[in-house]
């Protein structure tokens, strides 16, 4: 369970540091809200993850015929403090999917590896800082980015808990809307 704990770490680390896997540039999509409120405008208030955090992200992504949902039973999150969910066809990398991840941060060391991603959205080519209310009342920072028209991914980040989402390969899919299925699994 500690291996799987510090290969989820890995795993955000990398997609935050913006060494996510390369995909085929298709061409640029339309640039990404910097005031996107969400679902149906549905405004996290706690930032922490629902206790249906897979379920409520899979409510918002069933939006999406080709999108397979998955979420991965039970929904707990582990000691780490690391949640995942997948939606996706099995080990086929190029079908749509999206994945949803939280890391809870539990101490300032675990607040120093992110504080660079958090404030500085380095999510790569076409970032859009969300500059919104709801995230300067909470002193949150949200950030999207649509790569190409088949890959965009969103960051949130709380005093507590960073998200990131990625969106691969959804027709019709946005940046928006991989910050929306963020804020449908977190209350």
């Amino acid at each position: 369970m500690q291996l799987r704990g510090a290969a989820g770490l890995a795993v955000i680390t990398l997609s935050l540091s913006g060494c996510a896997p390369l995909l085929p540039m298709i061409h640029p999509s339309p640039a990404p809200s910097p005031s996107s409120s969400g679902p149906s405008g549905k405004i996290p208030v706690t930032g922490q993850p629902s206790a249906q955090f897979c379920e409520n992200a899979g409510t918002y992504l069933s939006k999406f015929p080709d999108l397979p949902l998955y979420g991965p039973h039970p929904e707990t999150q582990e000691a780490t403090g690391f949640l995942s969910c997948w939606y996706t066809v099995d080990g086929d990398p190029y079908h749509p999917r999206v994945t949803l991840e939280a890391l809870t941060l539990k101490n300032d060391d675990d607040r120093a590896v992110f504080t660079e991603q958090c404030d500085g959205g380095k999510l790569g080519p076409g970032t859009v800082k969300i500059i919104a209310n709801w995230t300067q009342d909470r002193h949150w920072s949200a950030w999207i980015a649509a790569h190409d028209s088949s890959y965009s991914e969103a960051i949130l980040c709380t005093p507590d808990q960073i998200y990131t989402a990625s969106v691969t390969y959804v027709p019709g899919a946005t940046a928006d809307d991989a910050l929306a299925t963020i804020m449908a699994a977190i209350d």
